[in-house]
């Protein structure tokens, strides 16, 4: 059970801005220690915001409090932790009109500058419950802890840096985003997750974005991560959707990473009649030379009533081909209730939800 309280800013005098976030979560699992968190993060803000740039000064205080049970030799019953942070988010923003064939357009070119300063504190003495670390991504390179979950606030002295640029067409839609950026650490970061070293390296990958959509039907995107010590790309994707109408959509992704990942993932969802939809889906792996996942659903929609029916054989455990199948259902009674898995979302945009 969680309970969570997360306040709108509260403003006060000369432009500043105060927020906080509570948290109150009990775990409760077979094997492993239990126990209840309660986390309580205030901040406060000194923005400044204008059409041509901003600058966002912030100091935060993360205090954690931790009642365990008394089922573990290695964990205390009661543990606190207090760590003030404090960052500086800043940007500007540049534009100017181009003529193209598609006519007037605005390009605009927008660099980011984030510094981030948490103190390190050590945490071995608590124990993780939800917490892990994401894979790098352009979305970490803007975030004040680099684990997801509370029990490791990670510390940091460093410096984010991004540059993008988007293009609009005259009715303000956006039809090209690309964008670039890498974190510069001057120290290590010695908080870890249990089992791993602390990181020691200078500079993260650079992390690359793009994704175009000048019409309608159609829309790309693509990603990389280029590794500077290496001098080699750690890992990519490209991505290719067309969708000939709203119930019509195809779709093709390849994944690369070194040495980890090269798979190729293909779906599409296509309407048989006016009440009818099929979905299918492709998800092979050149690395291992192994189909992954093969997904065929089918759905029916009328007036009052739909069924939704996905049938998924995918592998469980790479090394020995093991695979399983299952079955997902959906019936919904519209505007009252539905049973089983919700797998609309799979039958209005393509993807399958959890996966």
């Amino acid at each position: 059970p969680q309970l969570q309280l997360v306040t709108n800013p509260f403003f006060l005098n000369y432009g500043l801005e105060t927020s906080a976030t509570t948290e109150l979560v009990y775990f409760f699992r077979n094997e492993g220690v239990t126990g209840a968190r309660f986390d309580l993060t205030p901040e406060i803000a000194w923005p400044y915001r204008a059409p041509a740039g901003f600058i966002d000064p912030t100091v935060k205080l993360r205090y954690t409090h931790y009642k365990l049970g008394s089922n573990s030799p290695i964990y205390p019953d009661s543990i606190n932790r207090s760590i003030a942070q404090s960052s500086l988010d800043s940007g500007l923003f540049f534009e100017r009109e181009i003529e193209s064939d598609h006519g007037q357009l605005v390009q605009t070119l927008e660099p980011r500058l984030y510094y981030l300063y948490v103190p390190y504190q050590d945490q071995d003495d608590i124990p993780i419950f939800d917490t892990t670390q994401p894979l790098f991504s352009f979305s970490e390179l803007f975030r004040d802890n680099r684990f997801s979950g509370l029990d490791r606030i990670g510390d940091a002295n460093q410096l984010s840096f991004s540059l993008t640029t988007r293009v609009f067409n005259d009715s303000g839609n956006e039809l090209l985003v690309a964008t670039l950026g890498q974190i510069y650490y001057f120290e290590d970061r010695e908080v870890v997750l249990p089992g791993e070293d602390p990181d020691t390296r200078s500079q993260s990958d650079i992390t690359g974005m793009l994704s175009s959509q000048w019409n309608r039907k159609v829309r790309t995107m693509a990603n990389i991560e280029w590794n500077p010590l290496s001098h080699q790309v750690d890992k990519g994707s490209v991505e290719f959707r067309y969708q000939f109408s709203r119930d019509k959509i195809a779709s093709l992704v390849y994944r690369f990473e070194q040495e980890a990942i090269d798979q190729v993932d293909f779906s599409i969802l296509w309407p048989l009649r006016q009440q009818w939809k099929v979905y299918g889906r492709y998800y092979y792996s050149f690395l291992d030379d192994i189909l992954l996942e093969t997904i065929g659903g089918i759905e029916y929609e009328s007036c009052c009533w739909a069924f939704r029916l996905l049938y998924r054989n995918f592998i469980t455990d790479l090394a020995i081909d093991e695979r399983n199948d299952s079955i997902l259902f959906q019936f919904e009674l519209k505007g009252l209730a539905s049973v089983g898995r919700k797998v609309k979302t799979t039958f209005d945009t393509g993807q399958l939800p959890g996966l």
